[in-house]
């Protein structure tokens, strides 16, 4: 069962910060060094001993600039700058030696070089380092200050490393490296070999819905067991996305219940997948259809037949909810023929989270889809309609945009919106719900789960929809189903589904690896608040 909910991955790279603008970089730093030249000729300060002090924090910046100007390139090298920059005026003030200034800069430094790029790049930055102060002649104190600094990180470092490498088998600090190196520059190749190492071969379904009319292919509705995470491009974030671009009809990205364990590990075998979903030929074999319902305390469920095929369920949250559990989704097909969809759109603080062990929980959810598909209340023949908006606002709503299908059995209407992002806020889910309830007898919100725009914003993991431009979702929303609703027409459904065996992210050591990572994170602040101490103390004694 998972420890945290992966509030390790969250509360880590909730620190991951975003720098400003180029130029506006470039101007701080001029004002900065402008009012630290008044400062020095004020205070009679020596020019070789601000010269010196201007050599030391030039250091650290071309270190990570020449190694990789990719990763570290101008703006961020720039950044690093600005802390001595920014040190230095205060420490004029005091009237100590300039080279104080550039003393936290010059440690964080370090840490920048073992996290980024490795230990043994970080072990050439050190001795570089001492080599310039005995070098540029700075004092005894400076030096042994320096040398307690790389003491204790060596330390740190140590117990960093051992905490993924017991539970995964893999070094934390070369997974680190390798992370960074893609959040800075976009290079997945590494750390994919990383999410491989710790990654199983299983077997997962796609489940594709196909809807004709007058022997054309006018929609689809694709139910995955791959989950679209971890992050940003990593794994199968992308995978919503890829399957609208490849394909020919409007098409529903729909979640099955699935979570992090359900993550492909490399974006070759995502493209893979979403290649296969697009050149899935699938033939008619239904014209008619029913549909039945059932509520609990937890989920309004939905179910659509349509024939000899398996039949389809959506489960609806009428809670706060996070991702239910891949166990749903085996069950619920092996037991019911049903595919499962997780409509995934209701989240906030103290939410519920049920797990893969929790199996009274998993039971009654089965029973209530037994129930739903038992309490009929419509049949007869299908029609169909969709559309879809090419819409993002790159925040809540991903690149696949939004797509409807209106779905109409012995005349009764059930509309189905899919939005491209992670989750929903639930106030704006009921203005969903009520706005496009004025079109349809039943409507169905979903969301893709995409994770392409996790720990992409400072001091936060995600926006789920709704949360951003509220007014313009709601605007793009009913038009989708307007367009969908206009075009329904008599259709017939086909249905085939894809076997993805591949790697998979293991669950078991992710949930593991998110406890060490919180551990890890903690650690590495704790170098951070110590290169910022030896910084104050050195400028107290």
């Amino acid at each position: 069962m998972s420890t945290d909910n992966y509030e390790g991955f969250r509360s880590s790279y909730r620190w991951l910060i975003r720098l400003p603008k180029t130029l506006h970089l470039v101007v701080f730093a001029v004002i900065m060094a402008t009012f630290s030249l008044a400062l020095s000729w004020i205070m009679h300060i020596s020019t070789l001993e601000l010269t010196k002090s201007l050599v030391y924090a030039l250091f650290p910046p071309a270190f990570l600039y020449l190694v990789n100007r990719r990763v570290f390139n101008f703006r961020r090298s720039l950044g690093v700058f600005l802390i001595y920059l920014v040190f230095l005026p205060i420490v004029i003030l005091l009237g100590k030696s300039p080279v104080y200034g550039a003393v936290f800069e010059v440690l964080l430094g370090l840490l920048l070089a073992v996290a980024v790029y490795s230990v043994h790049l970080g072990a050439l930055y050190s001795a570089l380092n001492l080599v310039l102060i005995c070098f540029l002649g700075f004092d005894t104190k400076l030096l042994y200050a320096t040398l307690i600094f790389y003491v204790f990180s060596l330390i740190i470092f140590t117990i960093i490393d051992s905490r993924i490498r017991r539970i995964a088998g893999v070094s934390s600090l070369g997974f680190l490296e390798a992370f960074l190196r893609y959040i800075l520059s976009g290079d997945h190749i590494d750390v994919e070999k990383y999410l491989e190492k710790i990654s199983t071969e299983r077997t997962l379904p796609i489940h594709i819905y196909s809807f004709h009319s007058r022997g054309q292919e006018i929609g689809r509705l694709v139910v995955s067991n791959v989950h679209p995470g971890p992050l940003r491009t990593l794994g199968s974030s992308t995978l919503p996305q890829l399957v609208k671009q490849c394909s020919k009809v409007p098409v529903l990205f729909l979640k099955a219940p699935v979570a992090h364990s359900e993550n492909l590990a490399t974006v070759e075998a995502t493209s893979r997948v979403a290649s296969a979903i697009c050149g899935a030929q699938v033939q008619p074999r239904a014209s008619s259809g029913w549909a039945g319902e059932y509520t609990t305390s937890l989920l309004r469920i939905t179910v659509l037949g349509f024939g000899d095929i398996p039949r389809l369920a959506f489960l609806d949250p009428i809670v706060i909810m996070e991702d239910l559990p891949y166990r749903v989704s085996e069950l619920s097909l092996e037991e019911l023929g049903t595919v499962t969809v997780d409509n995934h759109n209701m989240i906030a603080d103290g939410f519920l989270k049920i797990e893969n062990e929790q199996e009274d929980e998993i039971a009654k959810i089965i029973a209530a889809v037994r129930t739903a598909t038992e309490n009929k209340i419509t049949e007869g023949k299908i029609q169909a309609g969709f559309s879809s908006i090419d819409y993002t606002d790159n925040i809540t709503i991903g690149p696949a945009g939004i797509a409807c299908a209106a779905i109409s059995i012995g005349g009764k209407r059930f509309l189905v919106a899919s939005f491209d992002g992670n989750n929903m806020e639930p106030d704006f889910k009921a203005r969903l719900v009520s706005r496009l309830g004025n079109m349809a007898d039943t409507v169905i919100v979903t969301t893709t789960d995409t994770h392409i725009y996790t720990g992409l914003y400072q001091g936060r993991d995600y926006y789920p929809v709704g949360s951003v431009n509220p007014e313009q979702v709601l605007e793009k929303a009913v038009k989708c189903a307007q367009d969908a609703l206009a075009s329904l027409q008599e259709a017939e459904v086909g249905y085939t589904v894809l076997s993805v065996r591949d790697k998979f992210m293991d669950g078991e050591k992710l949930d593991k690896i998110s406890v060490a990572t919180r551990k890890n994170t903690r650690d590495g602040l704790l170098l951070v608040f110590l290169a910022l101490a030896i910084s104050v103390l050195l400028l107290l004694f």
